[in-house]
């Protein structure tokens, strides 16, 4: 069958349960060899399995791997969570656009802008002018209330000296009020329903016999496995190594011929991955950086190794030089 979104999951799923292997052939394929039968890319429901069931004949097809048990929840969980944190990653840039807009000095005293002290502050006044009406009393109450700590008047006057010196836009400010709101609203659900399909993934990722292998890896944390789990499923299902790393598209080949002869390439694969070239984490209260390099048939070891080193200072400095630090 010829992959169409979601739509080919149930029927997929009822001829594995039946003993019957489903097959996927390439979309692009399809299209490229509409011509080869009568040198005409037209499309039409005649045409199209004719088309698909030569690819079959001829082997050019791949087998879909359709998850069961434990590795079906785990790729239902992970794709819920990626969802989830791609939409906080969303509405973290609204909220900074609406702060450009409209409180810009809010940076001057909040590096971070999901600070939770100036989050509870703007669900009561939004807008400078709100939050100047409230005064530093009136936000240092708020902080009392809500029982923060390393907040106080200081701080409050801080935040009311930058809404004084506001130099944001202040115009349709009912229409702001309402935007950030529904914003606010909207970021705080999904951080919840993150945090808490992160928690169900966590009970449910042990049930996997090979994931304690995994989380001794430096460096590897527990989405990184996850988001494994999810895309390879049953390791079992592999007889050797290499399958794995075709799977991940690190299936290398040398070419034989044509200007590119002798050189190795290739870097394709159905395994949704990517390279951590610079990383950096917190753990224990302490952040830890990680970096690496391209290595290529000319590379030079010790290029590589000061690379390496130039890479993780600029992630130390970021760090460093961040006033909201790293969560």
């Amino acid at each position: 069958m010829e992959p169409t979104g979601h739509y080919w999951f149930n029927l997929g799923k009822f001829l594995q349960d039946n003993g019957m292997t489903p097959v996927h052939v390439n979309p692009h394929h399809v299209k490229k060899s509409k011509e080869l039968d009568n040198n005409n890319p037209s499309k039409n429901d005649r045409k199209d399995p004719k088309v698909i069931a030569g690819l079959v004949k001829d082997g050019r097809y791949f087998q879909p791997y359709i998850p069961t048990g434990i590795y079906a929840e785990i790729r239902a969980l992970s794709g819920q969570q990626v969802r989830a944190q791609n939409e906080i990653t969303r509405l973290k840039n609204q909220i900074s656009r609406w702060f450009i807009i409209y409180f810009p000095n809010y940076k001057d005293v909040y590096g971070n802008l999901g600070a939770v002290s100036g989050l509870i502050v703007l669900r009561r006044a939004q807008l400078p002018e709100d939050i100047v009406k409230l005064g530093a009393d009136g936000v240092n109450r708020i902080w009392r209330d809500a029982k923060l700590r390393g907040v106080g008047l200081k701080r409050a006057k801080t935040l009311v000296t930058a809404a004084e010196h506001n130099i944001g836009n202040r115009e349709a400010q009912e229409a702001a009020r309402i935007e950030f709101r529904n914003l606010l609203a909207d970021y705080e659900t999904y951080t919840a329903r993150e945090a808490e399909l992160m928690a169900i993934i966590e009970e449910k990722i042990t049930e996997v016999p090979y994931v304690d292998k995994l989380l001794e890896i430096r460096g590897i944390g527990l989405k990184t496995v996850v988001g494994f789990v999810a895309e390879v499923g049953d390791i079992k299902r592999f007889g050797d190594p290499k399958q794995l790393q075709k799977l991940a598209g690190y299936a290398i080949v040398k070419s034989e011929s044509g200007k590119h002869k002798g050189e190795s390439h290739n870097f394709t694969g159905n395994m949704d991955t990517c390279i951590s070239i610079r990383l950096a984490y917190k753990k224990n209260g302490k952040v830890i950086v990680h970096s690496g390099a391209g290595i290529v048939a000319d590379s030079v070891p010790e290029n590589e190794y000061t690379e390496c080193i130039n890479k993780a200072e600029a992630v130390v400095n970021a760090v460093r030089d961040s006033e909201g630090g790293i969560e």
